[in-house]
């Protein structure tokens, strides 16, 4: 069992396919499934809140599983800055309940005395310790998180190693450092700066500037494509209790990785500028792994290609972006026509495109969403003559589709209708209006 919209999750999903096992993968609702679009087919999906400890008690006794691989959280460390609390209670809960969920099991039934659980942990627990190490950072390190998600993954380790000791479960820590690969989200450094190049080579960005925050920073960063099996085989032969780093031992600048993934657009000629809002109140200077303890349990060797890891971050993001945006931005005041329906937004800022249908079954078009503050939307539509509620479907930070109801006024946007597309009006004509 594995969580399906997670970047890491999907990629351990097919290295467990490739190794002959029966998956099933936990979803939340709404959930974007294009990360498991190419072996959907050959997987389970289950509908499951982590957070609600009846339905994960429900889901692993229906699914009774010898092998759960746990990497569901708010995983996104500038994040935890802004969202503390949803973060530890999010990462620390959902990790209590499976863990409940398997020793009540256990002392009920026989059918997961033999489980495996193999909870993601993270280099963010380190902190403020690998300033105190000039070179790789081993397991023995001290704990000394810095951020609310550290200290969320910290707290889950710890929590994780008391049933281990307190009730026999066999539970594994892979500790992740910088994971990447193609099906990530933009709150990454890397996916970020991929997805501003790939907006400004479609335009899509005013002014075509790439912002980023501290670029002094190096961090161990590796494939996660190289590394999934490395996770599966962590939990066939590590023993419990097993803290152990996963990273590559190599550690990247990240100023020399943002110029690198510049330079991949044939056309970048544009400037980078440094947004103080993406600035950490606290950030590692140098972060990378010692992974000796990992060699030594399972023999992987590393084999990062970062040049290769970029024109593939940024080859995503040009699909991603053109899968967001299907059609060009119009302006605050262009109407299109789809299906003898017209749309068009009122507003300022950056545009995007999402699908709406009316709740009633009216009609069905695109919208054009003119501003993420206002979102304030107009519908012109032939036989309307009323207000009505329409659904709206666009995708969040997360990747994610969320669906948001809308009242539309069919008369207010008639009279912006006629104001905006009226035929320019006479010299006499406009001393008449100011009179």
């Amino acid at each position: 069992m594995y969580p399906t919209q997670t970047r890491l999750g999907s990629h351990v999903a097919e290295a467990l396919l490739e190794k002959g096992y029966e998956v099933a993968g936990v979803v939340r609702p709404r959930s974007n499934l294009r990360n498991v679009a190419a072996f959907q087919s050959k997987v389970t999906l289950v509908t499951a809140e982590l957070t609600d400890p009846w339905r994960v008690l429900r889901l692993l006794e229906s699914q009774r599983p010898d092998f759960i691989f746990h990497f569901a959280a708010q995983a996104f460390n500038s994040l935890s800055f802004e969202q503390p609390a949803e973060t530890l209670h999010t990462n620390l809960m959902s990790t209590l309940h499976l863990l409940e969920a398997m020793r009540e099991l256990k002392l009920k039934t026989t059918c997961l005395k033999s489980t495996k659980i193999i909870i993601a942990g993270s280099s963010t627990v380190y902190g403020a310790s690998t300033e105190a190490y000039d070179g790789p950072v081993p397991e023995e390190a001290p704990l000394q998180p810095v951020s609310p998600y550290g200290v969320s993954k910290a707290a889950t380790e710890m929590l994780a190693l008391s049933y281990v000791r307190a009730h026999g479960l066999h539970v594994v820590v892979p500790r992740f450092f910088i994971h990447l690969a193609p099906r990530g989200v933009e709150s990454l450094a890397l996916h970020d700066f991929a997805r501003q190049v790939a907006m400004v080579e479609r335009g899509l960005l005013s002014p075509p500037v790439l912002r980023h925050g501290d670029l002094s920073t190096r961090r161990d960063i590796t494939d996660i494509v190289d590394s999934a099996p490395v996770v599966v085989c962590l939990g066939e032969v590590a023993p419990s209790g097993t803290v152990v780093n996963l990273g590559s031992n190599v550690s990247y600048s990240m100023q020399h990785l943002l110029h690198e993934m510049v330079r991949l657009s044939p056309s970048w000629g544009e400037g980078l500028e440094q947004d103080v809002s993406r600035l950490r109140a606290y950030d590692e200077r140098i972060v990378m792994a010692n992974i000796s303890k990992v060699q030594q349990l399972t023999g992987w060797v590393p084999r990062p290609n970062i040049s290769l890891l970029l024109r593939m971050l940024l080859d995503y993001w040009r699909h991603e972006t053109a899968f967001r945006f299907p059609a060009r931005s119009f302006g605050a005041r262009e109407a299109v026509r789809f299906g003898g329906t017209r749309a068009v937004g009122r507003g300022s800022g950056p545009s995007w495109w999402n699908r709406m249908e009316s709740i009633d079954g009216g009609f069905s078009c695109m919208l054009q969403l003119m501003s993420r503050q206002t979102a304030e939307y107009r519908i012109l539509g032939t036989g309307f003559e009323r207000a009505f509620k329409v659904n709206v479907f666009m995708v969040n930070s997360l990747g994610e589709e969320v669906v948001v109801t809308v009242v539309i006024s069919v008369c207010s946007f008639l009279r912006t209708w006629q104001e905006t597309n009226a035929a320019p009006r006479t010299r006499e004509e406009e001393a008449m209006a100011e009179l």
